[in-house]
């Protein structure tokens, strides 16, 4: 059974009696990568590429999240402290609550959105196996409610939901490809003409890393709770690419197969209604609690007096409301700017982490050295890093579309953090080498 005590160490490292091994870890990222949107993406892929190029752009779009995972979350299981802990080591002490509260509203506005498009998708579903039709805002009430519980709980919550719904859900998917495919069907995946490519290999690499690539900044709050460093690098590559791939993988396959992107018209089609309004369900649940988990740990930071599950419930409910009046798509281009925002937090903290000043990453800076206000330094190469990752940002995806680096805004974002903090830290601390000493 779950605890129902709200402590999740929001602002203090984890006892390493608390800590977890890596297939804890693991869930929790398969999870929320087992979506209808990562389905969407799936069949689209199959629809645009040729099968072999459609696998080729799944293995490397989810090692470039292994790769970004990975060192994120080596730095949260080293500190273990969250994503918006971390940040007050390299902006400031406002600059760090600045980022933690960017973090929270977007965090908290892509909540909203996913409940919105959850009570969309849930009506279709509901009619479809049973033939109920209730309103888009009620399915989305109910199920932003629902969604946010495991969250308000915490780790806890999440980790128990993950152990027990993930490994139903990857069953309920490799399952369909024999309920789907007869024999002679594989004939007819490896045959399936695209008309015209419409997809570039790049561009779908694109499309599979950039999906779960604030997940992958993310990972320190999820990485925190590793027990050993061989758990916390295990696990996003069993989370980001086993589990990711094999999602995509079977998505794609079964669009190849059955001429269709929509999976989820497919399972109805075999008789699989109530498999269907599972995975649906709790796909959606187990994206959605991470995200809004995260949203609060973010929002302790900012608002360090109130307890973390007080704001997560605050947080969780704010975005069931924007959903149940139907504000999401309004929202969308606001939360694509915000999250252009987030990408480059990435880049500047392994690279501080890893290659400055590891040793300023301790807890007792923030209780006994008081930190500066901002580190300027790192708020310019921020705002540098996000303008890149504006500009190669296509138009239909509110961004300046003036050229393109990576194909992967979000990328691009983290790389020219990295390498602009890279340049400026160095600077900083050469010049600091130089200062003499005040007596």
């Amino acid at each position: 059974m779950i605890s129902l005590r709200f402590e999740d160490y929001a602002h203090e490292p984890i006892p390493l009696s608390q800590r977890k091994g890596w297939l804890s870890l693991a869930l929790i990222w398969i999870g929320g990568g087992i979506d209808l949107v990562g389905i969407l993406l799936g069949g689209q892929l199959a629809m645009g590429l040729p099968l072999k190029e459609a696998i080729l752009s799944v293995i490397i779009g989810s090692l470039i999240l292994v790769f970004v995972g990975s060192l994120c979350s080596y730095v949260g299981y080293k500190t273990s402290l969250s994503t918006a802990m971390l940040s007050r080591f390299v902006f400031g002490e406002y600059g760090g609550r600045l980022v933690a509260l960017i973090i929270g509203i977007t965090g908290l506005g892509w909540f909203g959105v996913q409940t919105g498009f959850f009570g969309i998708t849930g009506q279709v579903i509901l009619y479809e196996w049973i033939g109920l039709e209730l309103p888009i805002w009620l399915i989305a009430l109910i199920g932003g409610l629902l969604m946010m519980t495991t969250a308000v709980i915490g780790y806890r919550a999440i980790e128990f939901l993950s152990f027990w719904t993930v490994p139903i859900m990857i069953g309920i998917l490799v399952a369909l490809i024999f309920a789907v495919l007869p024999d002679r069907a594989w004939d007819t995946i490896f045959q399936y003409h695209v008309e015209n490519n419409p997809f570039s290999l790049g561009f779908a690499i694109s499309l599979v890393a950039g999906i779960y690539i604030v997940g992958a900044i993310a990972s320190p709050d999820v990485a925190r709770w590793a027990r050993s460093t061989r758990d916390a690098i295990i696990a996003p590559i069993v989370g980001f690419f086993v589990g990711n791939s094999l999602m995509l993988f079977i998505a794609v396959i079964i669009a190849k197969a059955s001429g269709t992107e929509e999976l989820v018209k497919v399972m109805f089609s075999i008789g699989w209604g109530g498999f269907a309004t599972f995975l649906f369900v709790f796909g959606a649940w187990t994206t959605n609690d991470n995200g809004l988990y995260s949203t609060g740990l973010a929002l302790s930071v900012v608002f360090d007096k109130m307890p973390k599950h007080i704001l997560t419930l605050i947080a969780g409910l704010i975005g069931t409301l924007l959903a149940v009046v139907g504000i999401y798509n309004q929202f969308i281009p606001f939360l694509t700017i915000l999250s252009a925002f987030v990408a480059p937090i990435a880049g500047i903290y392994t690279v501080e982490f890893f290659l400055l000043d590891r040793s300023k990453f301790q807890l007792t800076h923030l209780r006994d050295i008081k930190l500066p206000p901002l580190y300027w330094q790192t708020i310019v190469v921020w705002c540098l890093a996000t303008l890149v990752g504006m500009a190669t940002s296509p138009k239909e995806e509110y961004g300046f579309e003036l050229f393109t680096l990576t194909q992967i805004p979000a990328l691009d974002a983290i790389l020219v953090g990295a390498i602009l903090q890279f340049i400026v830290g160095k600077f900083m601390l050469s010049r600091k080498k130089r200062t003499p000493l005040s007596a």
